[in-house]
């Protein structure tokens, strides 16, 4: 089981991004200040003129915009630190990765991560996965090893099946639905990716990765709801290489999948 050290480090890693949030927005709001009080000492045209007021306008918009950006910072990583500490006991390693956020493997191989799409201001939401070895049985990682594991499914041709609303086995969509709404998400959608049966896998790596996402931007303030569901998102996300998916999900090649699994 992950210690509670290893939540230590991920907490002093959101710290440091809080940190270098502020000093990044002290620093940018130095410079519209300098540059507003440049541009008044040059002489400006009268305030009357539109150019004028809409140039201090942005200056304005864009200093809150910028001193705001700390407060919300650390409202979100407070938020991820009660959300992890709450998930604790099931939690066997925990990390804090660049550009991702915390990484969680729990112990029963499930692993989770923030998911992120569009950037900063995109819909955000939980990210759950899963690595089955050729025997269909769950592999735990260790979350360098789900890094390294995962590039190895990126191609769009071994996607095997998508899951959604209104895509997918019935059987997975019904049970996806079931935890979207426990979990009071928006929207989710599941995606297996596998590697073609006469492709070599060597001992030791994964044969399939199943992963589900559900979008919510305050995901990080339900971690109750996560942790009542880790043992049924496992089990959905495990079921997936024994599900049909010759349907037409409209994936890259996925002739060379059907029927194979």
């Amino acid at each position: 089981m992950g210690g509670t050290s290893d939540l230590d480090g991920v907490e002093l890693a959101l710290r440091r991004v809080t940190r270098n949030a502020t000093i990044i927005a002290a620093v940018a709001s130095g410079l519209f200040v300098v540059l507003a009080v440049l541009v008044t000492l040059a002489g400006v045209p009268s305030l009357r003129d539109w150019r004028v007021l809409y140039f201090y306008g942005v200056v304005g918009v864009s200093l809150a915009a910028v001193a705001f950006m700390p407060f919300s910072a650390r409202k979100m990583n407070r938020g991820k630190i009660s959300f992890l500490r709450t998930l604790q006991p099931r939690i066997r390693e925990a990390s804090y990765k660049r550009f991702i956020g915390p990484q969680v493997v729990f112990d029963n191989g499930l692993v989770f991560q923030q998911f992120s799409a569009g950037g900063r201001g995109g819909p955000t939401g939980w990210l759950f996965s899963l690595f089955i070895d050729s025997s269909r049985q769950v592999m735990i990682p260790s979350t360098d090893q789900r890094s390294k594991w995962a590039r190895g499914f990126r191609p769009l041709r071994e996607k095997i099946g998508l899951i959604s609303s209104k895509k997918g086995p019935p059987a997975s969509q019904a049970a996806l639905e079931a935890i979207r709404q426990r979990l009071g998400a928006k929207k989710a959608f599941s995606i297996l990716d596998g590697h073609p049966p006469a492709t070599y896998v060597e001992p030791g790596l994964p044969q399939w990765f199943a992963t589900a996402v559900f979008f919510d931007n305050r995901w990080y303030s339900k971690g109750t709801e996560a942790l009542d569901l880790l043992d049924e998102i496992r089990r959905f996300l495990a079921d997936l290489p024994s599900q049909d998916f010759s349907g037409p999900l409209g994936l890259a090649d996925r002739s060379r999948f059907t029927g194979q699994y």
